[in-house]
């Protein structure tokens, strides 16, 4: 697995690459892979500061498609923000690439990001990321499974 984070002046694009697995839904209905993503986006002195966010929760299936971005709360990219956000401007999809693996990609609007500067090739104007990619795993028996972190 590879993951990338990059930046516009319009969107923060998250890729994560998946290589050598094969993806199974999970039969009780929630998805192949789950994404959990914690976003600090706040403004450089107080990102060097104690803080908290929450996270984004993303399920996708194990066919090429849209992505499910569960809801979003106002402080979810952290201490100071307070808007309320539609998940579904935070667009979220997994794609097959040429090679066979396979890309589960998020984009975050920057007007979601506002309390951030995004002085872009500014070393002070990062953006704090944590995230786990787990994916469904049958057990032996095939009577139920898991989401196993991979990253």
């Amino acid at each position: 697995m590879a993951f990338r984070a990059d930046a516009d002046s319009n969107a923060l694009y998250l890729t994560w690459d998946v290589f050598g697995l094969n993806l199974q839904d999970n039969p009780g209905g929630g998805g192949a892979l789950q994404v959990d993503l914690n976003l600090d986006a706040r403004s450089y002195g107080k990102r060097l500061t104690r803080g908290t966010t929450d996270v984004i929760r993303v399920a996708a299936a194990a066919a090429d498609g849209d992505a499910k971005v569960g809801p979003l709360p106002p402080w979810v990219f952290g201490t100071g923000y307070g808007m309320f956000f539609d998940e579904k401007a935070v667009k979220a999809r997994l794609t097959s690439r040429p090679d066979g693996s396979r890309r589960f990609t998020m984009t975050v609007p920057r007007s979601y990001l506002y309390l951030h500067e995004w002085a872009m090739g500014n070393g002070n104007s990062q953006v704090g990321v944590n995230t786990q990619f787990s994916l469904w795993q049958a057990n032996e028996a095939g009577t139920g499974g898991s989401y196993l972190p991979s990253s």
